[in-house]
């Protein structure tokens, strides 16, 4: 130290000076200002060149925020409620001489073109005495025309008819695959005649029979006839689909047994072909 001169150890000082304004936050300008312009200017180098390193110094990475979400059986029952709504139709059997009519039962919109699935038993077909008319959920009402019954599936085949100036989009449903439901599975029932109600229940028991694999076959497969559920008869009206938790339809309920439904896949092999694929 002795042999350093005053130039040299202002220098020193200026250096342990800035180095304990960089820790601090304070700026020594006193020493500064004492100093030859030589070294303010090899200071400020300094200075600028550690800034540039600070600057151009690689940006951390994002770190990833993970939030965990819970999604409930209730939240899917009500999501699968409110996905179907607007797709059920309440179904009216009117006297051909006649303005009005009786509550007859419900249908499920298959396709965007108005094909509507409902139970046979509550409706008399072909008779040229009644009309049948569609009350549709947005509110519009449409006759029904009379495509198919099947007896052994106890299901009927509506279609609107409507005006051809006129376009409709009907909100249709998501057909599920019934084989795959599980004994004691959530499902949902949709009903209602003077306002939409819903029933939870599970699935309690499979109507199972042997059937030819094919017309006119020798050899012949289990098949799922109808599905039991815990869900009351008194909750339900014949023509209300069942849901599964995805919101699919997975079957219909028919009359015959409280709480018996026929399997959707059953009804898909008997809709028009422009539908069977919904």
């Amino acid at each position: 130290m002795e042999s350093l001169n005053k130039q040299q150890l202002i220098l020193l000082a200026l250096l342990v000076s800035f180095v304990t304004s960089i820790a601090t936050g304070i700026v020594t300008v006193s020493l500064m200002d004492q100093a030859p312009a030589g070294i303010t200017q090899t200071i400020n180098r300094v200075v600028e060149k550690t800034i540039e390193r600070v600057v151009q110094a690689p940006a951390q990475p994002a770190a990833v925020v993970t939030k965990e979400v819970i999604v409930t059986e209730e939240d899917l029952i009500t999501a699968a409620i409110e996905k179907n709504a607007k797709s059920i139709v309440k179904i009216e059997m009117i006297l051909a001489s006649q303005t009005t009519g009786s509550f007859a039962g419900l249908g499920v919109v298959v396709s965007a073109d108005g094909v509507i699935v409902g139970d046979n038993a509550n409706f008399v077909t072909p008779d040229v005495n009644y009309v049948y008319v569609g009350k549709f959920a947005d509110g519009k009402s449409f006759p029904l025309a009379v495509v198919f019954t099947e007896e052994k599936s106890r299901i009927v085949i509506f279609r609107a008819v409507i005006d051809n100036k006129e376009k409709h989009n009907f909100a249709t449903v998501a057909l599920g695959d019934s084989d795959l439901l599980k004994l004691g599975q959530t499902i949902v029932g949709l009903s209602g005649a003077n306002q939409f109600t819903a029933a939870v229940g599970v699935v309690s028991s499979f109507d199972m029979r042997d059937e030819p694999t094919a017309e006119g076959a020798t050899t012949t497969e289990k098949v799922r006839r109808t599905i039991e559920t815990t869900i009351a008869a008194k909750d339900f009206i014949t023509g209300g689909p069942l849901l599964n938790t995805a919101g699919e339809v997975v079957a219909i309920k028919v009359a015959g047994g409280d709480m018996s439904y026929v399997p959707i896949n059953l009804i898909k092999k008997i809709l028009p072909d422009s539908n069977a694929a919904n």
